[in-house]
């Protein structure tokens, strides 16, 4: 939504389209405290590169899922072992 809303602008009723479309149920929501605290394992173990917590958690979620390709613009995920894809240069 934000990469929506933000970086790509888009028109206030896609962004609710899109906003229902992923809360409709068909996709799942991942609640666990053991995805938390690996992902804080995993920003620890990349010190000294400094990453967001998140994008580590993200990273951590997406190994447990085997998912190998990401949707984003966030150059943090570069270089990790996973494929970044849609993202633009700047």
């Amino acid at each position: 939504m934000t990469v929506s809303n933000i970086k790509i602008k888009v028109s206030k009723e896609l962004l609710e389209t899109v906003f229902y479309a992923l809360n409709n149920g068909e996709f799942g929501i991942v609640e666990d405290v053991q995805h938390i605290n690996k992902g804080m394992d995993k920003l620890l173990n990349y010190l000294p590169e400094r990453l967001p917590f998140f994008d580590c958690l993200y990273m951590e979620i997406m190994d447990q899922l085997r998912i190998k390709q990401i949707a984003t613009f966030d150059k943090h995920f570069n270089n990790k072992g996973i494929e970044v894809i849609g993202q633009m240069n700047s």
